[in-house]
């Protein structure tokens, strides 16, 4: 996960809360964008890291704006196909006719 992802997170959430800009932001969208983040960086930090304290920083920021889903440790009965965490792929590589 790059550092831009996780600033990206952040600013959505604040633009989420803003009074005139949050009625851009999708509320479902954005909690299910937090889950899959959360569910992420919490599966590929180490105690004590930098990716750890991010987490943290974005799970506390979560819970403040009320995006943190109660079941947020729970993966997506059904993926998003548009989304760049989901694929409607089933891993098999096509060939061209020739």
């Amino acid at each position: 996960m790059q550092a831009s992802q996780f600033g990206n997170v952040l600013t959505l959430l604040a633009v989420y809360k803003d009074p005139i800009l949050g009625s851009l932001v999708d509320p479902n969208l954005l909690r299910q964008l937090v889950s899959r983040t959360l569910r992420f960086v919490n599966f590929n930090a180490q105690p004590r890291s930098a990716l750890h304290t991010d987490f943290m920083i974005l799970k506390n920021a979560a819970r403040k704006t009320d995006m943190l889903s109660p079941n947020w440790m729970e993966p997506d009965l059904f993926p998003n196909p548009h989304s760049s965490f989901g694929s409607n792929s089933n891993g098999d590589t096509r060939m061209m006719d020739r």
